[in-house]
């Protein structure tokens, strides 16, 4: 169901469908992950694959990767542990006392859960955890880029 949907909206938006091979160069790339989950409101371990290898193949050093929508820290700290040195993590996501509702309604669960403060990468000194409405924050304070190498 999800990859009908999914191809649906790729018809309908005229999105081009690449594949995570022609994206990727896997034999250049080594990940580490630790301490990875898969629970509601994160993304899947393919997903988590996906996005930490094709952060660690387009960020260079000191550069600095933007993730939005924090929730337990799940894909910051696996991002985090592999970044190459000096560079680093924003994430942001909602205050986790808040009265704000989610954009979507099937999301409001995750926004109110108290799970959420039990972050996984406040640890490491390479993640800026930023409480803020993304709809609503100055990202002009902010430095992060990816650049293609």
């Amino acid at each position: 169901m999800n990859q009908a949907y999914r191809s649906y909206l790729a018809d309908k938006f005229s999105i081009k469908r690449v594949s995570v091979a022609e994206l990727v160069d896997w034999q250049r790339i080594c990940i580490n992950l630790r301490d990875v989950t898969s629970n509601e409101g994160q993304t899947t371990h393919l997903e988590l694959l996906c996005i930490v290898a094709l952060a660690m193949q387009n960020i260079k050093l000191n550069s600095n990767f933007l993730e939005i929508g924090t929730y337990d820290g799940n894909t910051a700290h696996a991002i985090a542990s592999n970044l190459p040195q000096g560079s680093k993590v924003i994430t942001i996501d909602l205050p986790e006392v808040t009265e704000q509702n989610a954009k979507f309604q099937y999301d409001n669960h995750l926004v109110h859960n108290p799970s959420r403060s039990n972050k996984k990468h406040l640890n490491l000194l390479n993640v800026q955890q930023v409480y803020s409405d993304s709809t609503k924050l100055d990202f002009s304070g902010f430095d992060f880029n990816i650049q293609r190498i």
